[in-house]
């Protein structure tokens, strides 16, 4: 016999020892099976299931004890022939709750809380139901301390199922038999069954908080009597509150009620910094428990460090977990708590936190050069502290010297450290300064510096010959700002007196070499000589022009050895021939020992005078390259030389007239040294010169040492005008010696001199044709084609026949633009305000629209940008005019409405101001568009920042909208839009808007 596995049976009490095997733990009791014969000849067997059961063979009763009814056994008795199958069921019915549990709401922690919950169990008095519902005398039935089942002389019809219901429980047993109960004289028959059952007279509950089973301890306490069931809880906590049941015997039948605890709301948790910005800390932190009842929050706070106590704001809305502290002192540490309260009262303080408030960031540092161009510089810096907030930069720059305001560029993208500055103009030095701003301010500015942007170099300066030869000359020049890149020179020289025989030269020097030699000139030649730098940029303007003659091939023979004998014998014959015919004589006249005497004492002073003058030089030269050491040194250097080498040849030119006593030797030698003396006087003379005009050039950068010069300047005069007139002395101590030769004789051998120079011209002559003609006939041609065939004119009248083409071309396309402009000839070349004096003020306007553009590429583009806002307008007319020039306002149409479209430009320069050097064109136009008392929107495009403006219809970093009135004006009246290329919805509907209410 066994139970149901989800039947349950009444126990004895309250069972939680696990005994069973799950289930209904704690439902267990006693089965008695009893089978009586009268005869025991046949023995009788017990079986459970399909095991016999050992130790009860041959006996009348089977008594199970702590049974549980959650298997599926089936006991047998086998006595003889018979075979009684039986198997018992129980099943707990539901119980009615006479006392249900009650929530409770209104306890608080610290209380006690007292749970009752009382049932009915259901028949307490038995309830039978039998096989076929007819009572039988064999069969008893019977229910007290036992259930129990009896049928006296069992037989097959007996089989089926016999129900009880008793205190709660439905107990259903069910029986088979098998085969005869026949009496049997030997071995007899079963005269009796019965099927005992004892429960114990209990019917426990289990007490459940939240589903679980609640145990009991020092605050849980139960109380079972009689059907009324109590669980006690002191000391209520927060976690107490949930959901209790009471859980019947039957495990279906439960009363169920909910408890709330009420109490002071937990610490806030978590508390944190949100977002801090100029004045404010933004805070969050997450909520504990409310105690059962709505919980609001406060934060408080105080400077960090210091004595007072917090200062508290209520969080609104509440029961929010973010609130925001304003008010706060910039670049200050504050310390922060938050406490919940509800009507109970206040939580304990949460975790304190600090936070910073922000500040202005620390100014920018190390602002350097990265590269530079001729209109650009690209500049590098180092940022300084943020301030606690997300920090830009803006980069200030101007013209060196100029105006005090510098303008600013927003550096792009924002937060870099690092901006290229273009637009400028080439060869002009900048300042430039960085600033770095948060929402709290600006800093101070960065370190200052200073940058030119590279330009075309400067011409060469101080250009002059330091020395010529027969074929090359020796230039020296001052070389110019570089421009800011490397640069070469260009050497171009030519005959003075044949300017087609144009040549230049390419020079690449290191930057300290500023000497170069220029060779294959002509000699006995002057040139004209310039020079030009270049540098990646371009070409500079060209230096001065400066001449210098080559030395004569004639003179370089003269003053060669073989020359000078051969001049002193020509001098000589002239001189003797000379005297004779104007004396009259037919032989030489005995002069020469006496002019002899004569002359040597000559040669004496001359030679005296000549040491005087080199001694005296020298130490002028001495003081002077003292004062100027490091200026005209290279000429003093080749001066001195100069007068060494005149005085060596001196020397020696007198050394051979002693050698030579010949009354015609003296005389030449005589001739020879006169002319020498004047050479001398008239070199003199010249460098002297030469030496003032370089002065004057140098005295201008000299301006330190004006007095030191001039003083030694006037030594240096008063040197060579001492040398004049002791040269001039000794001159006419000579000319004394001579007295014999007449002013005749002089002019005779002036005109043979003239003749033997003429006769030496053309030998020359002939010597350099008949040396062209061996050496070079290609040359002669060359130079005799341009002078015989005047190529250079042709190509010069070519070149001016085209130049007057293109101008006539330029003319007649500048007419037709006129034309076209719809600008009168009287009216062209007219600047802003002579327009503004034509144009008249509150005119009659057309009610239409007119879009005005700058640029004729442009205004297809203005035309469907204007053209996608107008929806509602209806048929105004609109018009299109191009500006182009100030003269071309005198035609504009005069409408009611305006569209000024300008372009985007990187300053943001939309009405141009005179004094940036931008012109005047589109204010020009506002002012007239003003004179006219019309209205009018400025549609500023091609802007980068206004390509996603969502709802607002400018970008607001545009700078000059708030710095110029008259755009701060039509900002505020709603009539300033930008965009990039395409009109936002927002944009679309304010333009429209604008425009229908001003025409209506």
């Amino acid at each position: 016999m066994s139970g149901g596995r989800n039947s349950g049976f009444g126990a004895t009490g309250s069972r939680l020892d696990g005994r069973n095997k799950g289930g209904n733990a704690f439902e267990v009791g006693t089965l008695i099976f009893t089978c009586e014969s009268k005869k025991t000849e046949q023995p009788i067997t017990w079986w459970k299931n399909d095991k016999k059961i050992p130790d009860h063979e041959n006996q009348q009763q089977l008594n199970l004890r702590d049974v549980t009814f959650d298997d599926t056994d089936k006991y047998f008795c086998i006595y003889g022939d018979v075979k009684i199958e039986c198997s018992v069921r129980a099943k707990k019915l539901p119980v009615e709750y006479s006392t249900p549990l009650k929530s409770v709401q209104n306890v608080k922690e610290g209380d006690k809380l007292t749970l009752t919950c009382e049932y009915k169990i259901p028949h307490e008095s038995a309830q039978w139901f039998i096989k076929d519902g007819q009572q039988d005398n064999r069969i008893k039935l019977s229910a007290g301390e036992s259930i129990q089942l009896e049928i006296k002389d069992i037989t097959n019809n007996d089989t089926g199922k016999y129900l009880c219901n008793y205190k709660g429980v439905e107990i259903t047993i069910q029986l088979k038999v098998e085969g005869e109960n026949k009496e049997e004289k030997k071995k007899g028959k079963l005269t009796c069954f019965k099927c005992e059952i004892k429960t114990q007279d209990s019917h426990p509950v289990k007490w459940l908080k939240n589903g679980e089973t609640i145990a009991a301890d020092k605050r849980f306490s139960f109380l079972d009597n009689k059907g009324k069931h109590q669980l006690s809880i002191t000391n209520l906590r927060m976690d107490d509150a949930g959901e209790y049941s009471c859980n019947c015997w039957d495990g279906v039948s439960q009363s169920t009620c909910t408890v709330t605890v009420l109490a002071k709301p937990d610490p806030p948790a978590d508390l944190e910094v949100e977002k801090v910005s100029k004045g404010s800390v933004a805070l969050k932190w997450n909520a504990g428990l409310d105690g059962g009842l709505p919980q609001q929050f406060k934060v408080g706070y105080k400077a960090s460090g210091g004595r007072q106590n917090f200062k508290f704001v209520d969080v609104q809305p509440p029961g929010s977990t973010y609130s925001t502290v304003n008010h706060l002192a910039p670049g200050a540490e504050y310390e922060f708590i938050v406490i919940a309260f509800n009507n109970v009262g206040e939580s304990a303080d949460s975790k304190m936190i600090k936070a910073k408030t922000p500040t202005k960031p620390d100014q920018p540092v190390d602002l350097q050069e990265v590269n530079v161009s001729k209109d650009s510089v690209s500049l590098k810096w180092n940022a300084g502290l943020d301030g606690g907030l997300p920090q830009h930069f803006r980069v200030g720059y101007k013209a060196a010297g100029g105006r005090p305001n510098f303008k600013f560029r927003d550096v792009q993208p924002q937060g870099s450290t690092s901006f290229k500055v273009d637009g400028l103009a080439p060869g002009t030095e900048y300042e430039f300064i960085v600033v770095a701003s948060n929402d709290v301010g600006e800093s101070a500015e960065s370190n200052k510096i200073k940058i030119k942007t590279p330009t075309k170099p400067d011409p060469p300066t101080g250009l002059q010959v330091v020395n010529v030869s027969q074929d090359s000359a020796i230039l020296k020049w001052n070389a110019g700002w570089d421009g800011g890149f490397p640069q070469t020179f260009n050497i171009g020289y030519n005959p003075t007196a044949n300017k087609r025989e144009y040549k230049h030269l390419d020079v690449h020097l290191p930057p300290d070499n500023t000497t170069y030699t220029v060779e294959g000139l002509v000699p006995g030649t002057e040139y004209e000589f310039t020079m030009t730098a270049r540098n990646k940029i371009g070409v500079s303007e060209t230096s001065d022009t400066i001449k210098a003659k080559t030395q004569s091939a004639l003179l370089n023979w003269i003053k060669s050895p073989v020359g000078m004998i051969v001049c002193s014998v020509v001098l000589s014959l002239v001189l003797r021939y000379g005297i004779d015919m104007i004396v009259g004589n037919s032989s030489p006249l005995p002069l020469q020992i006496k002019d002899l005497s004569l002359l040597k004492k000559g040669l004496g002073d001359i030679e005296l005078t000549v040491s005087t003058i080199q001694r005296q030089n020298s130490v002028d030269y001495t003081s002077f390259l003292d004062m100027l050491k490091n200026f005209k040194s290279e000429i003093l250097k080749k001066d001195e030389e100069k007068f060494k080498d005149i005085s060596d040849k001196i020397k020696k030119l007198a050394n051979k007239v002693s050698d030579k006593a010949e009354s015609e030797d003296l005389q030449n030698a005589t001739e020879t040294f006169d002319k020498k003396v004047m050479e001398l006087k008239e070199n003199f003379e010249t460098r002297i010169n030469d030496m003032r005009r370089a002065f004057t050039e140098k005295l201008a950068n000299l301006t330190k040492f004006i007095d030191e010069f001039e003083q030694t300047f006037s030594n240096y005069e008063q040197s060579f005008n001492e040398l004049e007139t002791k040269t001039n002395e000794k001159t006419k101590a000579i000319e004394k010696s001579l007295d014999s030769l007449s002013s005749k004789v002089e002019e005779e051998i002036t005109e043979i001199l003239d003749e033997v120079t003429t006769q030496l011209d053309k030998i020359k002559k002939a010597k350099e044709e008949a040396d062209n003609i061996v050496n070079g006939i290609q040359r002669n041609v060359e130079r005799i084609i341009p002078n015989t065939f005047n190529k250079e004119a042709l190509i010069m009248a070519f070149m001016v026949l085209i130049i007057s083409v293109f101008v006539l071309a330029l003319w007649i396309y500048k007419v037709q633009n006129s034309i076209t402009s719809g600008g009168p000839a009287p009216n062209r070349d007219m600047n802003a305000k002579d327009v503004l004096q034509r144009i008249p003020h509150r005119v009659s306007l057309s009610n239409s629209i007119c879009i005005v553009s700058f640029d004729e590429a442009r205004q297809p583009a203005h035309e469907a940008l204007v053209s996608s806002a107008f929806l509602t307008v209806g048929n105004i007319q609109t018009k299109y005019f191009v500006v182009r020039r100030h003269e071309h306002l005198l035609n504009m149409p005069k409408c009611k409405f305006y569209i000024m479209c300008t372009e985007f430009s990187e300053r943001h320069v939309i009405i141009e101001e005179p004094g940036l050097g931008l012109g005047d064109l589109k204010r020009c136009t506002y002012e007239t568009i003003q004179r006219y008392g019309a209205k009018m929107i400025i549609l500023y495009t091609r802007d980068p920042g206004s390509r996603n403006l969502g709802d607002q219809v400018y970008n607001r970093k545009i700078h000059c909208v708030s710095a110029q009135p008259e755009l701060s004006c039509l900002r505020d009246h709603g009539r300033f839009f930008s965009t990039y290329d395409e009109l936002s919805a927002t944009q679309k509907k304010a333009l429209n808007d604008t425009v229908v209410k001003c025409l209506q």
